[in-house]
């Protein structure tokens, strides 16, 4: 200020010398009285500056200032609050409203291990919660740690671009690990990894994501969770701290799947999944102090045959409907380290682009092949030939993750058996055929079903009669089509007064030159 203040006077200076004034007057006196001016007005802040008393701040605002300085916890414990709040209030009602399906249980459906929750039991599981995420948030994360000056000048920018807002548009700050997390799958492009962060949590209070664990805290009522651990079991920890997942794609040959399962149902299956693994990297972070949240992928190809992928790759709407499924996936990147496909059959590059639909192009690019004793010894040693099954050369006994709901387990009888109970009747109608199922039931009985053709259409009938009449009444008639990502056609039908014959009908007979493969489960209560 002060030097801006000589050059302008002395402009004042040559300026007034035209007017006749004293050259030496002006250049001399003139710019030195100024400068003395400013001086004073400079000293006189300062004074007011020093002897301004100042305010001591409250204890409320240091303690809100030493919680911005550490690392931000995983999730928003309001949020979890809140979803926790609503869970328990459900409680006291007496019934618990499953949010993914729209339809109201009674309050069994909050288990543990199998077992009712009280409402006691219910508090202390959340207050525990929300001290395990406290503690969590103190952890120290070798991820963040080696990230680069650049690179968290970028997560900064991020940060403040979240930060600015408006309060109620995003819940309240996430850990830095989700920032960096997207930031990495944005291959650091701030603009974009910002845009897909917004994205996220608007898809994540859409789904409520953040409250699934307390809505089903050991997964009982997500129906398509038992055959989805073949695909994502989590199986323990490596000799680094990174969580260990086991992949087993195939087993039992049901391509299909995903054509007889609901879309919502699989993703609903995924992102419990996706939280209850997140779950368990805040309770070892909590633990341990140190975040490992980037896990290495265990994938056994041996189940995998060329009749699998055959069906797969005859079948454009079954790849579509699979694809549709794993939507959810691209709100939880960044959180694979490392695959080993183990067991892969002869032909596995010419199944790559299908494989890719059921194990995701990111996982894929991060695989490594274990084929030779070479291989398989490499891998021992980086996870610790304690810590990988037995099936697979280590020494490790164990079935799934010790911390996995006990219903969740894998069965005596292998994941075969879980396959088995949920594998639908494949039933080939002809051309120009058709198929009838009747089905007597008692006086307050009901039968449900489940079905889909892989494709094409056909007329499906429903009716009953009473016991002691002999034409079936019409209930209703319909001809879906499944030509493209259509769900199952799940529905019920009560027994007639007084008991009687229900009777389903599917008619191919207008298909003169195609037949159609139903996939049918019935179910009579």
């Amino acid at each position: 200020m002060i030097f801006a203040t000589w050059i302008v006077s002395t402009k004042v200076v040559a300026r007034a010398s035209t007017f006749g004034y004293s050259f030496d007057f002006l250049q001399n006196v003139l710019p030195l009285s100024v400068l003395w001016l400013c001086l004073l007005s400079f000293g006189s802040a300062v004074f007011q500056l020093f002897s301004t008393k100042r305010v001591r701040r409250s204890d409320a605002e240091l303690a809100e200032e030493a919680k911005k300085s550490i690392p931000w916890l995983l999730g928003s414990l309001d949020m979890k609050k809140a979803c926790a709040d609503d869970a328990a209030a459900r409680m006291e009602n007496g019934s618990h409203r499953d949010h993914h399906k729209g339809a109201v249980h009674e309050l069994p459906r909050l288990r543990e291990h199998g077992r009712p929750r009280s409402l006691s039991d219910e508090r202390v599981a959340i207050s525990r919660r929300e001290s395990m995420i406290e503690k969590a948030g103190y952890a120290q994360s070798p991820t963040l740690n080696a990230l680069t000056d650049k690179q968290r000048e970028l997560l900064t920018e991020m940060r403040r671009r979240l930060d600015a807002f408006p309060k109620g548009v995003l819940p309240e700050r996430r850990h830095d690990l989700w920032l960096k997390r997207f930031l990495a799958h944005a291959k650091w492009k701030v603009d974009k990894a910002v845009e897909v962060f917004v994205e996220m949590e608007k898809w994540r209070k859409e789904n409520r994501a953040d409250c699934v664990l307390e809505d089903f805290p050991d997964g009982v009522g997500i129906r398509a969770l038992p055959c989805d651990l073949l695909l994502f079991l989590p199986y323990g920890t490596d000799r680094l701290g990174r969580p260990v997942t086991l992949m087993t794609p195939g087993v039992g040959g049901i391509w299909y799947r995903s054509l007889f399962e609901p879309i919502s149902a699989l993703c609903n299956s995924q992102i419990w999944l996706s939280e209850w693994n997140q779950a368990l990297v805040e309770t070892r972070a909590a633990e341990t102090g140190e975040w490992r949240e980037r896990a290495v992928v265990l994938i056994d190809l041996g189940h995998m045959n060329w009749a699998f992928f055959q069906a797969m790759l005859k079948c454009g709407r079954a790849r579509r409907r699979a694809k549709l499924a794993r939507s959810s996936i691209k709100n939880y990147p960044g959180f694979i380290d490392q695959a080993f496909i183990i067991n892969a059959p002869s032909f596995i590059h010419q199944i790559w682009g299908i494989l890719k639909l059921f194990l995701s192009e990111a996982l894929m690019s991060k695989a490594k092949f274990v084929s030779t004793p070479e291989e398989r010894s490499a891998m021992l040693q980086e996870l610790g030939i304690e810590n990988v099954p037995r099936r697979f050369g280590g020494l490790s006994d164990a079935t799934e993750d010790p911390l996995m709901p006990e219903h969740l387990k894998m069965p005596a009888g292998g994941w075969s058996a879980v396959v088995e109970r949920w594998r639908p009747q494949e039933l080939p109608i002809e051309a120009g055929g058709c198929y009838e199922k009747v089905l007597m039931l008692p006086e307050g009985g009901r039968v449900t079903w489940q079905w889909a053709l892989v494709e094409y259409s056909i007329t499906f009938q429903v009716s009953r009669r009473r016991a002691n009449e002999r034409q079936f009444d019409v209930i209703s008639v319909e001809e879906p089509e499944f030509s493209d990502k259509q769900d199952p056609l799940i529905g019920e039908v009560s027994a007639p007064e007084g008991g009687g014959e229900v009777r389903l009908f599917w008619n191919n007979e207008f298909s003169r030159f195609r037949g159609k493969l139903l996939l049918l489960r019935l179910e009579v209560c």
